[in-house]
C-alpha cells in the first residue's frame, strides 16, 4: 500500500496477487481526473486495466497516457519496468453512506 500523497519514490518489482475483494482499477476518465492526476502516489506511472498514466509525482505530463501493460504470471501481476505501481480498488461497497455520497456526486455532475 502507498498513500496517494506519498512523494517517496517506489516501485513494484515482484509479482503480487490481487487481494481477495479487490480488482485492478478500471480505465476511466473519472479515475484519471479524480484519482491518478491529483496525487503523486510515490511513482511516475500508475497502471490500470489496459494502460498506464503519469501521476503528479513529476510536474510535467500529468495524466498523459503511458504505453505500458501489466505483466501477468498466473493470477499475480507486476509493472513491466521500474517507477510504476498498480492501482487496485476494493469491490466492497460502503453501504448507505456510500450510496448517499454517490447519489450526491452524480446529481452535482448531472450523471443521470
Amino acid at each position: 500500500f502507498t498513500p496517494p500523497m506519498s512523494r517517496e519514490k517506489g516501485t513494484q518489482q515482484e509479482f503480487i496477487e490481487v487481494p481477495d475483494g479487490w480488482e485492478i482499477a478500471p480505465d476511466s476518465e473519472e479515475l484519471l481526473e479524480h484519482v491518478i492526476k491529483k496525487y503523486p502516489w510515490g511513482t511516475h506511472v500508475l497502471l490500470v486495466q489496459g494502460r498506464g498514466y503519469r501521476t503528479s509525482f513529476l510536474a510535467e505530463e500529468i495524466g498523459q497516457e503511458y504505453s505500458a501493460q501489466l505483466v501477468w504470471r498466473g493470477t499475480a501481476c507486476k509493472p513491466p519496468t521500474t517507477s510504476m505501481r498498480v492501482l487496485i480498488r476494493s469491490l466492497k461497497r460502503q453501504g448507505r453512506a456510500y450510496c448517499e455520497e454517490l447519489n450526491s456526486s452524480m446529481w452535482k455532475r448531472k450523471l443521470f
